[in-house]
């Protein structure tokens, strides 16, 4: 992967390699999954989400690094709906729903399907030894982790 993969800092440090975006639904299956290069903006893979679901009504949750009102205008202009965290300031006024808090809460759980996928099914490996064998690896994890959720174990 030496030739394919970019190297890019996240706000745990750096880090080497593809990035892995995942949507999920209220049941925890899986919706969305797309590869990127780990220099790629997770702003730009959005929007291509947003246009996946167009004019679905899709509810999406992010984190922080979303908030914009340039991804709000953006999800809103595909017909769906994007809520964030917020960012704290002496300044900001107004509360939250608790199903506001309730989804930004729920967010969090995206972190179990990955850690799922990385500490229970091995997604990081270095047994591979071509792009295609990465690949392969990778579409194996995802269907082993589809395959748990389908069978409800």
């Amino acid at each position: 992967m030496k030739d394919t993969a970019k190297i890019s800092k996240s706000t745990t440090g750096w880090y080497y390699g593809l990035k892995l975006h995942v949507v999920k639904d209220y049941d925890h299956k899986l919706v969305y999954i797309a590869l990127t290069l780990a220099n790629v903006d997770d702003r730009k893979e959005l929007e291509k989400i947003f246009q996946y679901f167009k004019d679905s009504g899709s509810l999406f949750v992010g984190d922080k690094g979303y908030l914009s009102e340039e991804m709000k205008q953006l999800a809103r202009e595909s017909g769906n709906y994007l809520l964030t965290g917020v960012k704290s300031s002496p300044d900001q006024k107004g509360l939250a729903s608790w199903l506001d808090i309730h989804l930004v809460h729920n967010r969090a759980s995206i972190e179990t399907i990955f850690s799922v996928l990385k500490e229970r099914l091995g997604l990081v490996s270095t047994i591979p030894r071509s792009v295609q064998g990465y690949i392969t690896h990778y579409i194996n994890t995802i269907f082993g982790y589809l395959m748990l959720k389908t069978l409800n174990i």
